[in-house]
């Protein structure tokens, strides 16, 4: 790999979408393989599953090193899960009975993406955590620890996996990881919306706060504001979203 592509993937697993200037950097400048996969990354965040496959196969055509493979092996396993794609089990086992193959960064990845699917009962195949490493990264530990918000979510065990978010967006804001960030108080004003209404509506004025403030992805704006005004339909909270911010940690 390039010294620059290096360093634009180690500014994008810490920081997210808060790496897209440098991301961009990287799509004219890095070599031709890494270019597929940051274009991949930008087509991810425009929410674009055809343009984000067809730079994935076009990718792989290309890879000249086994980390660019897996990355964009990763990307595809993340585009097949969210289209519900029936190869998706197929390239997990493949990817899990290589595991001890594939080259750490490209190993974080996925496991990032295995995690957060296997947890919300997208995927069947499931690839251990066990390793410490992972737990010295805390870009890969605010996301294992929003998945087993998930399930815990799903298991109706509503206070611990709370806590889990908790601790997912106070590690995410001393990163800072922007899209963490928000995809932990928006899940957290979810879980909590029926039961304690006025604490979902304060995560939920924190998490638009922080997208004001990181300029964050137009789409996740979108989920946020609902949570927003849904609670303050079902509650009758007439207060305006302007009057952010209550931090609700």
């Amino acid at each position: 790999m390039s010294k620059l592509f290096q360093q634009v993937l180690k500014v994008l697993f810490k920081h997210g979408y808060y790496a897209k200037p440098l991301v961009i950097y990287g799509v004219k400048f890095s070599e031709r393989d890494e270019q597929y996969f940051l274009k991949t990354v930008v087509s991810d965040w425009k929410d674009d599953v055809e343009k984000s496959i067809q730079t994935v196969e076009k990718g792989l055509r290309y890879a000249r090193s086994l980390t660019i493979k897996y990355l964009l092996l990763a990307k595809k396993l993340s585009v097949l899960i969210r289209t519900g794609n029936d190869k998706t089990e197929k390239l997990l086992r493949e990817l899990k009975d290589n595991f001890s193959n594939i080259p750490p960064i490209a190993r974080k990845l996925i496991i990032t993406i295995v995690t957060n699917n296997f947890y919300d009962g997208k995927t069947k195949t499931y690839i251990r955590t066990w390793g410490r490493k992972y737990f010295e990264d805390p870009s890969a530990v605010v996301f294992i620890k929003i998945a087993q918000a998930r399930k815990y979510y799903r298991e109706s065990k509503i206070s611990m996996a709370l806590h889990e978010l908790v601790q997912a967006y106070k590690i995410a804001n001393k990163i800072p990881h922007p899209t963490a960030m928000i995809a932990a108080l928006n899940n957290a004003a979810w879980y909590i919306k029926n039961k304690h209404p006025l604490i979902a509506l304060k995560f939920s004025k924190e998490c638009i706060y922080t997208m004001g403030w990181y300029r964050e992805l137009e789409e996740a704006s979108l989920y946020s504001l609902d949570i927003n005004d849904t609670v303050r339909t079902d509650w009758g909270f007439l207060s305006n979203v302007s009057d952010c911010r209550d931090n609700a940690f």
